[in-house]
């Protein structure tokens, strides 16, 4: 995925939670700026599928999404895929900085005959004070795809470490997931994003440092489909 690296502008979309590239209308959030424990944002957004929804803060350090139709549904041999990014630029206040950004995400599945079901996600993050810029995709333990016919759970971490003698203050974080279904005939496939937590924990780390840990932790409720 390609991002904007646009000095001193927050991060759109694309994980403003929309990537940067989205071409595409974005729909921003219903809170697209505000300031929290230690930083502030701005332009936070999804492209125009918007199924991640609208973030709420908890703590005064996390963001937790709860994505309400986030789901690929198919039957009877067909393939559906369900995707969405948001975008958003993060500002360190003054003696604070990231060091590592983190995003689990929980869900369920179902699946009958013998097809499958699959997520995939990517992070993107960018310096808007420098040129550099980390990438990472996301690992599950439940390993995917997924084609044994049943019910279950399933989660996926996506972490990108933000290294450098100089810490980062300012970055654009986009951040994309994909939902695969593939049914058999006669078959039915279902993956969801039922809860999708992307709590934000920042911690201080100590001097001579002098910067902070920011952590998208996954929130570890997951709502079983109906």
């Amino acid at each position: 995925m390609k991002y904007n690296m646009i000095r001193g502008m927050a991060l759109a979309a694309g994980v403003v939670f929309v990537g940067a590239t989205t071409a595409s209308a974005a729909v921003a959030w219903n809170n697209p700026s505000g300031s929290a424990a230690f930083f502030s944002w701005a332009n936070g957004q999804n492209s125009n599928t918007n199924l991640f929804g609208s973030p709420i803060i908890t703590g005064g350090d996390t963001f937790v999404f709860f994505p309400q139709s986030f789901n690929a549904s198919a039957t009877n041999g067909a393939s559906v895929t369900a995707t969405d990014t948001f975008e958003v630029d993060l500002f360190a206040q003054s003696g604070f900085g990231f060091t590592a950004i983190r995003i689990q995400q929980f869900g369920t599945y179902e699946l009958t005959g013998a097809g499958s079901v699959e997520a995939n996600a990517l992070m993107d993050i960018s310096d808007l004070l420098a040129p550099r810029a980390e990438q990472a995709s996301m690992t599950s333990p439940n390993g995917f795809p997924i084609a044994t016919a049943g019910t279950g759970n399933w989660q996926g971490t996506t972490q990108v470490p933000l290294l450098g003698a100089n810490g980062w203050t300012q970055i654009h974080l986009t951040f994309t997931s994909n939902l695969i279904s593939i049914s058999t005939p006669g078959g039915t496939a279902f993956i969801g994003n039922d809860v999708l937590g992307a709590p934000v924990a920042l911690t201080i780390i100590p001097a001579p440092a002098a910067v902070s840990l920011l952590s998208l932790a996954g929130l570890a409720a997951v709502r079983r489909r109906r």
